[in-house]
């Protein structure tokens, strides 16, 4: 999907690139986990690499992260700021709960938390259009690693294989 956008002497085009998983992914690092997004700077990586050979790679184009694609619907990372009632997040479905925002405040200029707070486990949620959400659920997979020669052992996890995710491209 491409977008343009004119102003002034300046041309940015914006394309949609939706990502298949088609083997495990690491990307994070070091003791620190699996990231669970795929970071812009790695997407570009892959495109400098296949483009090297047959064209220039201009600085212009800038690539963003890229974000979990859950039962066709695109997710965005679970912002901090935002809280469910424990009592409802127990019984969340495919109907989705009411999120509060900490910072958000009522008429009287004051906050408006939930009434039993309780943070978003998910790394992921989808917004519906009413306001609600539901939990965007990432698949992982952990792996154990043992070199038998080396003496060595280290555990990790990887991004599933079969999961899409989405990103924008930026040409300016």
């Amino acid at each position: 999907m491409k977008k343009s956008l004119e102003s002034g002497w300046e041309k940015m085009e914006w394309y949609k690139i939706e990502w298949l998983i088609d083997e495990p992914v690491i990307i994070g690092h070091e003791n620190s986990g699996t990231e669970k997004y795929i970071n812009g700077s790695t997407i570009r990586g892959v495109f400098v690499k296949e483009a090297e050979k047959n064209l220039k790679f201009s600085k212009d184009i800038i690539f963003y992260d890229a974000y979990l694609i859950n039962n066709n619907e695109e997710c965005i990372p679970t912002p901090a700021v935002f809280e469910v009632d424990k009592h409802e997040y127990k019984n969340i479905d495919n109907a989705g709960i009411k999120i509060f925002n900490k910072l958000e405040k009522d008429s009287n200029m004051t906050l408006n938390p939930a009434k039993n707070p309780a943070k978003i486990k998910s790394d992921y949620i989808l917004v519906q259009s009413d306001g609600n959400i539901r939990e965007g659920i990432i698949k992982l997979k952990e792996k154990l690693h043992i070199n038998i020669k080396e003496e060595d052992m280290f555990r990790y996890e990887a991004i599933e294989k079969g999961q899409k995710f989405y990103s924008y491209v930026k040409i300016n």
